[in-house]
């Protein structure tokens, strides 16, 4: 099973900075408000390594 990072940040030049750094190593969520941080994370039911 892979390791998942869940991104959230409202500003997609981070976003995307992150998903070229980090796609190669794990699975990657990525998200632009708390709310669908919040519904992403209850969505993996917590199966979730790290929140960025």
């Amino acid at each position: 099973m892979s390791k998942k990072i869940l991104i959230c940040d409202d500003e997609e030049g981070v976003r995307e900075s992150l998903k070229l750094i980090l796609s190669d190593h794990f699975d990657l969520i990525v998200t632009d408000s708390p709310q669908q941080c919040l519904d992403a994370f209850k969505n993996q039911n917590g199966h979730v390594g790290l929140v960025l």
